[in-house]
């Protein structure tokens, strides 16, 4: 999933760090979670 949304942010011109990656997937993670007990 990192390597996708590293290359999907690439191709429409936006870097992104290490840094925000690892935010993306625990803001991800934490979707999925919640998810399970609230529809959202």
């Amino acid at each position: 999933m990192k390597k996708l949304l590293y290359n999907s942010a690439k191709k429409i011109g936006i870097q992104l760090s290490d840094i925000q990656l690892e935010q993306f997937r625990i803001y991800y993670d934490l979707l999925i979670e919640t998810n399970k007990v609230i529809n959202l």
